[in-house]
């Protein structure tokens, strides 16, 4: 495994973690009209995105490990070339459940905003990984 599967191994976990936790929050935001306050949130986030990577992305199973040749390029390209699409229906889609949700006359909620673009960019990440690693699978 190199460090391009390692990463998006890891990418995987932290964009479901990253998601499960957004999703808490507008549940909180939704039915009780604001932000859940939570003291284990920030130090968790802080382990699974330092502390955990850092680790898991130095450490090498072997010392032929290849760091990255041109069929890890070419599939992260491809990949890139998956999420960068996604991202533009997930908007499109988006944008189109705001409009069937609140109508031509309605106005948007000001936390719908940054609600649908974090969520939309964690599912694209999700896309890029899950591109990345069944591209490993297939070879």
């Amino acid at each position: 495994m190199n460090n391009t599967q390692k990463g998006s191994w890891i990418m995987l976990a932290m964009a479901v973690f990253t998601l499960a936790v957004t999703v808490y929050i507008a549940f909180g935001i939704f039915s009780t009209g604001q932000i859940p306050q939570n003291n284990w949130i920030f130090p968790l986030f802080c382990i699974c995105f330092i502390a955990v990577p850092f680790f898991l992305i130095r450490k090498k199973q072997s010392s032929q490990e290849v760091q990255k040749d041109e069929r890890d390029m070419n599939i992260q390209r491809n990949a890139a070339t998956v999420s960068f699409f996604s991202v533009w229906a997930l908007l499109f889609a988006f944008v189109f459940a705001a409009m069937c949700a609140f109508g031509n006359d309605g106005a948007v909620p000001l936390y719908w905003l940054p609600l649908g673009v974090i969520s939309a960019m964690l599912i694209s990440f999700i896309i890029y990984t899950i591109a990345i690693l069944v591209q490993y699978r297939e070879n």
